[in-house]
């Protein structure tokens, strides 16, 4: 298997924190869709109201009006499930980026404590977490020479 392949389970470090950021992003997608969906809905009521008030509409111009909101109510109903999918699918990557350094750390930190001071841990570059990391290091170079 190539090392840059990830299964799915290796994106879940800290299943607490990353289940709570997937329930506030999909519930933040939910309800900004959800309040666009009934706005939409909203508009749409309006329109065929205005339009069963034309007098002269054919019956087969009606249904090609109503089939036509038909189609834009379920189109908006598959943007609300793929922008729901879409969050979870991000807030787990987003969570990992930040379980994954902190998980890496609190290691690390077990080692210091252990008087482990020679094992140094690195994190990915970009890691935003990165500069905690390092300044870990001082501090274990900091101690070890404290304790010679």
């Amino acid at each position: 298997m190539n090392s840059n392949k990830r299964e799915f389970k290796n994106f879940l470090i800290d299943k607490k924190l990353q289940g709570r950021m997937t329930f506030y992003f999909t519930a933040l997608s939910l309800s900004i869709v959800g309040l666009m969906m009934v706005i939409m809905n909203s508009h749409i009521n309006q329109l065929r109201m205005l339009i069963s008030d034309i007098a002269n509409l054919s019956i087969p111009m009606q249904i090609a009006i109503e089939e036509r909101f038909t189609q834009l109510i379920s189109t908006a109903l598959g943007f609300l499930l793929i922008s729901i999918v879409l969050a979870i699918v991000y807030s787990i990557v987003i969570s990992h980026r930040i379980a994954g350094p902190m998980y890496a750390i609190l290691q690390y930190i077990e080692k210091l404590k252990a008087g482990n001071y020679d094992d140094e841990r690195n994190l990915r570059p970009r890691d935003e977490l990165a500069p905690i990391m390092d300044s870990l290091h001082d501090l274990s170079k900091n101690l070890k020479n404290k304790s010679k």
